[in-house]
């Protein structure tokens, strides 16, 4: 089950970081709203900045905390596993 998780983990962190290179480096868009986020706990230097966010918002850093925990293991449907796998 740790295993699983991992890599439930990895491929959800993988996931989310090639959405925010969509976003901050091709799109410039800020779909994720950091704008709000960064107001919210910075507002004395997101008014200083809020003219110059189209310049910031693409260099923005990260960081992803993902922790994921499998609950009910049981199946929902058919099994990705191929006969001989089990």
């Amino acid at each position: 089950m740790e295993q699983l998780e991992t890599e439930l983990e990895d491929d959800i962190n993988h996931r989310v970081n090639m959405a925010l290179a969509q976003a901050q480096k091709k799109m410039k868009a800020d779909i994720f709203q950091f704008a709000d986020a960064f107001y919210r706990k910075y507002p004395q230097k997101w008014n200083q900045n809020k003219d110059r966010w189209d310049e910031i918002y693409p260099n923005v850093g990260v960081r992803l905390e993902t922790n994921v925990k499998v609950a009910r293991p049981g199946l929902t449907g058919k099994s990705f596993f191929q006969p001989d796998q089990r």
